[in-house]
């Protein structure tokens, strides 16, 4: 598990989505959602419930 993942993760729940996280993060959707796919493959867990508006 990197650290790295650990912020993203805090981003995410902190703004409520993964597009407003890459945009406080300054990266792009989809490495947000590399970097919480690792996170719960590391814990063995689905960290972040998903859902489309």
């Amino acid at each position: 598990m990197q650290l790295k993942s650990l912020r993203v993760s805090r981003e995410v729940a902190r703004s409520g989505s993964f597009v407003a996280a890459a945009e406080l993060l300054h990266t792009v959707q989809s490495n947000v959602t590399a970097h919480i796919k690792k996170l719960e493959e590391a814990l063995g867990l689905c960290r972040l419930g998903r859902r489309r508006i």
